[in-house]
Formats: structure tokens, sequence, C-alpha cells
């Protein structure tokens, strides 16, 4: 279901599940469209609202492949600041297409940012690099803790 806008529709949402006993998990495939400037601004506005009905997380495809790393940080960046206001975790999901499409990429940003939560699909690093990342343990062993914010990492 495709989380609405609107405060009335939200609001049955939350009085739902909330009767239900269930909590709400966000998931959003992150920036379809290609430029930067209107990509982040769409993140923004779709991250805000999947936080908005203080969800146990969101899970988000973070980014593009042909970002730069630092137009990529800038996703991270708006991410984090929203989850700081919010309290709300936002986990980013591996994905290709997106700035984690591959292992050594992800590395590099694992390196930078020692806190990053990730969803790892690994299938798409495996489609990427058209291998089953046999010949990547270098990047696949960044050291990484075990938990952070009380979600399991798998590195």
């Amino acid at each position: 279901m495709v989380l609405p806008y609107g405060a009335e529709l939200k609001s049955k949402i939350i009085e739902e599940t909330t009767r239900l006993g269930i909590e709400i998990i966000g998931l959003w495939g992150g920036v379809i469209e290609g430029y930067f400037k209107k990509s982040i601004r769409i993140y923004e506005e779709h991250l805000r609202n999947a936080c908005s009905i203080n969800p146990m997380f969101v899970n988000i495809q973070t980014g593009k492949d042909h970002f730069t790393f630092e137009q990529n940080l800038a996703f991270i960046k708006v991410a984090d600041k929203i989850s700081k206001e919010t309290n709300t975790k936002v986990i980013h999901e591996t994905h290709r297409g997106k700035f984690r499409f591959a292992a050594h990429i992800t590395k590099d940003f694992l390196l930078h940012l020692p806190n990053l939560c990730i969803t790892a699909d690994f299938s798409h690093w495996c489609n990427v690099s058209e291998s089953l990342l046999e010949d990547q343990q270098e990047s696949l062993d960044v050291k990484k803790p075990k938990k952070v914010n009380n979600i399991p990492s798998l590195f």
C-alpha cells in the first residue's frame, strides 16, 4: 500500500494498526528521477511522509549509481537528519541502480560512515558483478559493528 500524504487517511492507518496491535515498517523504492536536485527534493518529501506515521523503521533505496559519492552522501545526510527529527530508524537497502549498487562502492560508504545501517540484498551485487562475489572478499570483509541502534548488522 502506498502511504497517503493526507492527515486523515494516515490517521486511519495509525488507528487501525494500533487496534490490530501491529507495527508499521516503511518501505520506499527511493529516487526514480535521475536528476540530483529534483531527486533529493522528492526523496526528502517521501521519506518525511514515511516517517510521519511512527514506523518501526523505514527501509529505503537511496541515491543513484551515477551520482557522485558526495551527491549520494547528501541523500544519506538528509535521511540522517529526518531520522533524528522523527526518531525513526532509516535503513538504506543495497540495490542495483542506487548508491550501494556494488560491494566495492558500499565498502567506501561503510568506511566513511561506520554507523550506516543497510538492508543487504546481495542478489543485486551478484547481478551487477555477474558473479557470486567470490572475487570480492576484500569488499565483503569490511569491519562494522554487529549492532547499530539495536538493528543486527550483516557485516
